[in-house]
């Protein structure tokens, strides 16, 4: 194993070169191929390979043909490799259908907010109420509705991206970069395709507030 080790230091194997030539040094001055192997698992410390290392020195231990173990763990590696490519690609278009529903979700929105708030703003040109029958209709704040959508885009990017994190890694951390890049979005699309003084009339135009932290009306 020392020979073949000083075999492998000699040739390319990018990133893991030093690591080779380091284990190579060890060997040479007597260090047994166990310890070495275990040394150079808590150096990388990724669980691959660790779980190969310990699978070559359990096996060692307990006898048999080196060789015949070293392909076992080989192949045992390239099998979890293989795995978890076909995982990443099965989640990648299940992320791919929770980016795409946001979008249309927000692009829905947008759109009601170009049509249906316009035309709440116009039937309470009057500023009063109207009576329809026995009904009174009182007069609603366009305003309102805007606030109303903006906060239910934001819920559906917290709740889309935590889902999108989770599938892909597990965690909840990547789930939360998901989430601020859709958040950024919305905000990004609501001040340009949305809050806008012609749909909520204002004589000035809606804009970020970063003292405040939220997005204001700037009245003249």
């Amino acid at each position: 194993m020392t020979l073949a080790v000083r075999t492998l230091a000699n040739s390319e194997y990018g990133a893991l070169n030093p690591e080779i030539k380091k284990m190579s040094d060890q060997l040479s001055w007597g260090i047994a191929f166990g310890d070495v192997l275990e040394m150079f698992a808590e150096r990388v410390g990724t669980p691959l390979v660790l779980r190969a290392v310990s699978l070559v020195t359990e096996a060692n231990k307990a006898g048999g043909k080196i060789s015949d173990i070293l392909v076992t763990a080989a192949n045992d590696s390239r099998e979890i490799q293989f795995l978890k490519g076909e995982r990443a690609r099965a989640i990648g278009s299940y992320i791919a259908v929770i980016w795409v529903s946001f979008m249309v979700f927000i692009g829905v929105i947008v759109v009601l907010s170009n049509v249906f708030i316009p035309a709440i703003a116009s039937s309470n040109s009057g500023g009063e109420s109207e009576t329809i029958g026995n009904m009174q209709i009182n007069a609603v704040d366009p305003l309102f509705f805007l606030v109303v959508f903006f906060y239910g885009v934001n819920a559906q990017a917290m709740g889309n991206g935590a889902m999108a994190g989770i599938m892909a890694t597990g965690r909840l951390s990547t789930g939360m970069k998901h989430a601020g890049m859709m958040m950024i979005i919305c905000l990004v699309l609501f001040n340009i395709a949305a809050f806008s003084p012609s749909l909520i009339g204002v004589p000035q135009s809606v804009g970020l507030s970063p003292d405040i932290g939220f997005i204001p009306i700037t009245g003249g």
